[in-house]
């Protein structure tokens, strides 16, 4: 009986850890997206606004 109730236990334990560890990843993913954006919108803006200046 007891060996039944600890296997539960154990499994629910290793349940949020994984969990963590996808969560991170994905956050982990997502911070390397959104800078990556940053990234292109900042050299968008950097070749867009000169040359609408100079088109002005």
């Amino acid at each position: 009986m007891d060996k039944s109730k600890s296997l539960p236990v154990s499994g629910a334990a290793e349940g949020p850890s994984c969990f963590l560890i996808f969560f991170y990843k994905h956050l982990l993913a997502q911070k390397i997206i959104l800078s990556e954006l940053n990234w292109i919108s900042e050299s968008i803006i950097s070749t867009a606004i000169p040359s609408r200046y100079v088109s002005m």
